[in-house]
């Protein structure tokens, strides 16, 4: 089924592989600009090679628990 939506809308041959879905890291904005700047950060991550991972609170991590 994404494969006949994809030609409907012109894209031929898509390498499924190649995208990301969800996009955008998770900072935890619920407004379109702060979704933006997730995606924005994910594709920054991407170009250089970098994998998102979770932040912690500097206390936090000296006691073992995640923010």
């Amino acid at each position: 089924m994404t494969d006949r939506l994809a030609k409907e809308v012109g894209f031929e041959n898509v390498d499924w592989g190649t995208l990301y879905c969800p996009v955008g890291l998770d900072v935890g904005g619920p407004t379109p600009d702060e979704i933006a700047i997730s995606i924005l950060a994910e594709m920054q991550a991407v170009r250089y090679g970098k994998v998102g991972h979770r932040h912690m609170r500097l206390g936090a991590q000296r006691s073992g628990n995640a923010a």
